[in-house]
């Protein structure tokens, strides 16, 4: 009996060493390498607020559509952070680096006078024909004066390859347009 509980926990014990490694990701943005440590901050500040995300999205899994109502998680692959905090933190860089004359912030400025960006994501997943679709909308408004607010959505899709590096690279691609969707309106 001992012997097959012994070649039986060796079984286990061996099967877990197969077992594939985990991966974490994270969104990637264009950055602004080889900016000095030292600047004056800007006074044009913008708030990205945290990002809105349908529940089934907004986890640590890496999701892949592969139907109209079927989702499935990578089995080795996850977000570093919640979805929703990765593409905050990846759309205040790719902002950072369109509008250098601005200080992007993600928590709440100290200063009064500063502008807000909401953004929804209501669609951020691979599809099974090979394409990525972001669906988003943001809404721009300032916390003083008489300025209206601007909203606008976009509908992008671009292409994805096989694997999660290859959908985290389409996921960062397609948010860095979206960056370039964004800018123009605040500046």
């Amino acid at each position: 009996m001992r012997r097959h509980l012994l070649v039986g926990l060796l079984a286990v014990g061996l099967a877990s060493c197969a077992a594939p490694r985990l991966h974490v990701y994270v969104l990637s943005s264009s950055g602004l390498a080889g900016s000095p440590l030292l600047e004056p901050l800007p006074s044009d500040v913008i708030e990205v607020r945290p990002v809105l995300l349908p529940d089934h999205l907004d986890g640590s899994g890496l999701l892949r559509r592969v139907a109209p109502d079927e989702l499935v998680a990578s089995p080795n692959g996850r977000w570093g952070d919640r979805l929703s905090v990765g593409i905050r933190q990846a759309l205040a860089a790719d902002l950072q680096a369109l509008l250098p004359q601005a200080d992007l912030v993600t928590t709440s400025p100290l200063q009064p006078d500063f502008r807000r960006l909401d953004l929804t994501v209501s669609r951020f997943e691979p599809a099974p024909d090979g394409t990525l679709t972001l669906d988003a909308s943001w809404t721009i408004d300032a916390t003083r004066g008489p300025a209206q607010a601007i909203r606008r959505r976009a509908h992008l899709v671009g292409p994805v390859g096989a694997g999660d590096q290859a959908q985290v690279a389409a996921m960062s691609a397609l948010l860095q347009q979206l960056a370039g969707l964004i800018a123009p309106d605040l500046r």
